[in-house]
């Protein structure tokens, strides 16, 4: 194996915060002490938060738009994409149905005001990504989940949001996951996204087309969806990387490679740890908790600059904090601050 699999805790398959998320699939000891189950949850205000929710008017533009935008400006449509617009909602396919401009892409946004060419915001999809930034910003970062969530959030071209349709499918959203794991290698790489606060988040949201009895997004179908996922990514660049030691051609192309370079983790909103012998609600289900279906991405290389020392002292806080916290007062912060359900 090329890379570094980091394990944080021998008792659960946990995550370090919702940001820089390690993967930990490739260590069966954690899974092992896993009793996946459902649990029914339901998922969720304070005020400053970072630019993308912040945004008075949000700018939304239909495909056809950027694509005219990017005649005039001389940009690719993917570049374009992935500089200027913080919001891609796919609707019915993964051909891009709306992009949202981030609110400091001030020559985009000024092009698109002048043009007079943006459209309604959609207010499912704004509000989709309002309760994903809330998450982040007024649950991870206000509980000190993760040591990264702060710069992250403070950085005005970190955070992408790619928003779904559950009815395109498990699918289309492992497409998406790929295709938003080579975006966020190329911005960190070209240096148009800090590498140490670059993250993605791939979400999936219902609507009235999804067949009822579809359980593709259900807890444990999208936990073993992600860890399949995982593991099929870490075993194209083994494999990649073994050719390559025997002067093999017929590989998967380098930059098609994801597994060593990208770190993907789940969160859903009824996510459960199940330890046998307990009974209720476990506070540490709120590590993996998130308002919709989702999957974050970031670089693994800042993971494994951490080292394990640092990612073990965070496991360790998160399930002090959470403890503390205890699940009732959770619950509670959790429904006010990112769903915004006042009891």
């Amino acid at each position: 194996m090329k890379y570094v699999v980091h394990l944080i805790c021998l008792t659960f398959f946990r995550s370090v915060g919702a940001f820089h998320a390690f993967n930990l699939s490739r260590s069966r000891l954690s899974i092992k002490k896993i009793k996946v189950v459902h649990h029914a949850t339901t998922t969720t205000r304070t005020t400053a938060l970072n630019d993308m929710t912040n945004q008075d008017n949000p700018i939304w533009l239909t495909s056809n738009v950027i694509k005219a935008l990017s005649q005039e400006t001389e940009t690719t449509v993917e570049r374009l994409a992935a500089v200027h617009l913080d919001v891609t909602y796919y609707q019915k396919s993964l051909e891009p149905t709306m992009y949202r401009i981030n609110r400091n892409s001030k020559d985009v946004l000024k092009k698109a005001i002048d043009t007079q060419c943006t459209s309604a915001t959609p207010l499912i999809i704004q509000d989709a990504a309002d309760k994903t930034v809330r998450w982040c910003s007024e649950f991870v970062q206000a509980l000190n989940l993760c040591p990264w969530a702060k710069l992250s959030l403070q950085s005005h071209n970190a955070i992408r949001i790619k928003i779904m349709n559950q009815s395109i499918g498990t699918d289309a959203m492992e497409q998406l996951i790929r295709d938003s794991a080579l975006e966020l290698i190329s911005l960190t790489d070209s240096g148009d996204v800090d590498v140490n606060v670059g993250i993605t988040f791939v979400i999936a949201i219902g609507n009235d087309d999804v067949d009822a009895g579809d359980q593709a997004f259900a807890f444990e179908e999208f936990y073993n969806f992600a860890i399949d996922l995982e593991d099929r990514m870490f075993d194209e660049a083994d494999a990649a990387h073994e050719q390559m030691e025997r002067n093999e051609d017929d590989f998967m192309p380098m930059d098609q490679l994801l597994g060593d370079k990208v770190t993907i983790a789940p969160f859903h909103p009824a996510w459960h740890f199940a330890i046998e012998g307990e009974a209720g609600m476990n506070p540490l289900n709120y590590e993996k908790m998130s308002p919709f279906p989702t999957v974050s991405l970031v670089r693994t290389s800042v993971i494994e600059e951490a080292g394990e020392e640092v990612t073990l002292r965070i496991g360790q806080h998160n399930e002090e904090k959470l403890t503390e916290y205890g699940s009732q007062r959770l619950g509670a912060l959790y429904r006010e601050n990112v769903l915004r359900e006042l009891d």
